[in-house]
């Protein structure tokens, strides 16, 4: 899996995953638009998050976004919840800190836990779809020029 659609996955996947005191996707919402996101299903469920947060809804889930989009959203249900129990951010950042806690303690050594955030993500994700967009551009001013 490429690191872009890697995080993609991780950005939607914490998105659907979204209750009462953990609200990941307000982070989001100012500085990623659903033309940003490379695979379809990633864009269309960010467009359906999006449009319950603006509904005033900040319990979005899988079992939320089908009593609300029904039928719409049967074709990409087995993925939203494979993004949601796969790549959720903290699901993903708990699992990596307590395998540090396993391989580390074990040996008596300090464990080396990760502080990463979750707008580590976003701005990562930010820069990968700049530099790809700077990257078509030049390819496409080099066929320019050769053609």
């Amino acid at each position: 899996m490429h690191r872009r659609l890697e995080i993609e996955n991780i950005i939607i996947g914490t998105i659907v995953t979204t209750y009462e005191g953990r609200d990941y996707f307000q982070h989001c919402r100012y500085c990623i638009t659903p033309d940003m996101f490379s695979d379809e299903v990633n864009r269309r469920l960010y467009i359906i998050v999006s449009e319950m947060y603006e509904s005033g809804r900040r319990d979005i889930n899988p079992l939320m976004i089908m009593e609300t989009y029904g039928e719409k959203a049967e074709d990409i249900m087995v993925r939203m919840v494979e993004l949601s129990t796969d790549f959720d951010f903290m699901h993903m950042k708990t699992m990596y800190n307590e395998r540090q806690y396993l391989i580390f303690a074990g040996y008596g050594i300090e464990p080396k836990y990760t502080n990463v955030q979750f707008t580590d993500y976003i701005n990562r994700f930010i820069n990968l779809v700049f530099n790809d967009k700077q990257e078509g551009e030049r390819d496409s001013d080099n066929k320019d020029a050769a053609a």
